[in-house]
Formats: structure tokens, sequence, C-alpha cells
């Protein structure tokens, strides 16, 4: 994946991005577990990275948005 960016001499566009999206009647439990195993991966790895977390919300409040 790339971003867009001013072309500078030194520096890298390219970044790497993953997901994982859950499906049907969750509860905030299913939440943390999926958190949890996306760390749990990174840490095993010893990745140099930031976990970014996003939510898109719910029919109602994306209306609202």
């Amino acid at each position: 994946m790339f971003r867009y960016e001013r072309p500078q001499k030194g520096r890298m566009r390219e970044f790497y991005q993953y997901g994982i999206e859950l499906v049907g009647e969750l509860d905030q439990l299913d939440y943390l577990q999926t958190i949890l195993f996306a760390k749990k991966i990174l840490d095993t790895f010893n990745f140099d990275c930031v976990l970014n977390i996003n939510w898109l919300g719910n029919f109602a409040s994306r209306k609202c948005w």
C-alpha cells in the first residue's frame, strides 16, 4: 500500500496494513480477544510497530456522522 506524500530523498513511502473483521452478533469480549490476538502476533515476532485501533460504529452512529 502507498499513501500520498510529497516525495523527498531518502523517505520510504511504502507501508503495510492488515485488518481483522468480526461479523455477526458480537460482544465486547469478542473485540478484546481480537485485540489481544493481534498484540500476541506482534509481540511474538518482535515487530517494531504501532497498533492503531479504529471503530466504524453502528448504523445509527454512522448516520449521525
